[in-house]
């Protein structure tokens, strides 16, 4: 019976196996692979209850064939557990077969995009402005030396960027670029990443752009989220939330990107730090001035949205720049404030029983769980509160507000 039951259990990770491969076919391609492929392990998984699947790849067949699955293995809690994924699994990828006319509610934005999976509202998503690509990402990004980068004379010691680091390459994305291009899809000693910054909410965050190690790449789709810039992929044009790296229209919407280190720092502290480092050239291909003027004027130092929001918190300063960790196996979103931990340098939180500490030095931020590592990155208050589901824990109001104080009183 054991030996049965685990047979079993080998053609269900042979069917969750075979779906994911399903990701990068076309509808038709996909439906010919499940009558040939996928039907015979569901054939397998139940062949014991007598039920026959007929090899037709349609969702009304799913529903009535795992539900049989599900009840026989019901005693083994591990059987349920991959079962229940193959059933959301095949709902997800195979719902693109049952509809001959997919929902394409962005058609006149000339996306792709079928709106009839999504995790939000389709009234959520506003239009910023620049269409389809108005934003131009950029592909194939060329880097210089610092002596030559200084010499293209668009930066200076305070201006900022995102700094990635990988062994012994060390980069620098200035925000002046990605001001007016927003994300860089690029290859860090030889992993594809792709390197994002949102004008709109300070949202600098760095992802491992690999889908079943397969890289993809991401582009600006001229829509809009809370205020946040909404990516697309090359392969579905799944419409991706940049501050929460999950997908919120079509494809891959509880696929969560990994996040690659990042920091920001300004050039003065990358270039002091890292002085062989490498800098994103302004040659990009692209004309567009990258000067020391924010095409978004004084955004930064204001309190105005240009889009509404959800969640408002008017504890602090909408645009408070905050270090933000979205530690998933804790379920829980923990920010320390950016300026406050300048200030103090070490700070510590304690989140229901789990201590998350953070350091300062010359522009780098390290926050740990217990001694782990976690990512961080930068996000303004209003686009935390916003966009995060976790229970969110944040250091450094009183430290804030002191600061504020005294910076009245000078």
């Amino acid at each position: 019976m054991k030996s049965l039951m685990w047979i079993r259990m080998w053609w269900a990770l042979i069917f969750w196996t075979i779906l994911t491969s399903m990701a990068t076919m076309s509808c038709a391609s996909a439906a010919d692979y499940t009558d040939r492929q996928v039907s015979k392990a569901v054939e397998s998984l139940v062949s014991s209850r007598g039920t026959r699947w007929d090899r037709k790849p349609t969702l009304e067949r799913i529903d009535a064939v795992l539900p049989t699955a599900i009840e026989r293995f019901a005693w083994r809690e591990s059987a349920i557990k991959i079962l229940s994924q193959i059933q959301k699994a095949v709902t997800d990828k195979l719902s693109i077969c049952v509809s001959d006319t997919p929902e394409q509610a962005f058609s006149t934005f000339n996306l792709a995009t079928d709106t009839s999976m999504r995790s939000i509202e389709l009234n959520e998503v506003l239009s910023g402005g620049p269409a389809k690509d108005g934003i131009p990402a950029l592909n194939n990004p060329k880097f210089v030396s610092i002596s030559e980068a200084n010499s293209e004379n668009y930066l200076t010691d305070v201006s900022e960027g995102i700094v990635i680091k990988w062994w012994n390459v060390v980069k620098f994305y200035p925000y002046n670029i990605l001001n007016r291009h927003e994300i860089v899809n690029d290859t860090v000693g030889g992993e594809a990443v792709a390197v994002t910054f949102c004008p709109l909410c300070g949202t600098a965050i760095a992802f491992n752009r690999e889908f079943d190690g397969q890289p993809v790449t991401f582009w600006v789709s001229g829509q809009l989220y809370n205020s946040n810039l909404l990516m697309y992929d090359n392969i579905s044009e799944s419409l991706r939330s940049q501050a929460i790296g999950k997908a919120v229209v079509w494809y891959y919407t509880d696929f969560q990107l990994e996040y690659v280190d990042s920091d920001v720092l300004t050039y003065n502290e990358f270039t002091n730090q890292y002085p062989s480092g490498l800098v994103l050239s302004s040659d990009t291909g692209h004309e567009r001035k990258y000067g020391l003027q924010s095409p978004y004027g004084d955004y930064d130092t204001n309190d105005d949205l240009y889009f509404p929001v959800s969640n408002i918190d008017s504890s602090l300063p909408k645009k408070t720049l905050i270090f933000v960790v979205n530690d998933i196996e804790e379920n829980k979103s923990i920010g320390f404030i950016k300026d406050a931990l300048k200030e103090t340098e070490t700070a510590s939180i304690d989140a229901d029983g789990v201590t998350y500490t953070a350091s300062y030095n010359s522009g780098e931020v390290e926050i740990l769980r217990n001694w782990v590592k976690l990512h961080s990155f930068n996000q303004m208050r209003f686009s935390w509160t916003a966009h995060e589901s976790y229970p969110r824990y944040l250091w450094g109001q009183e430290v804030f507000k002191e600061m504020m104080k005294n910076l009245a009183k000078s």
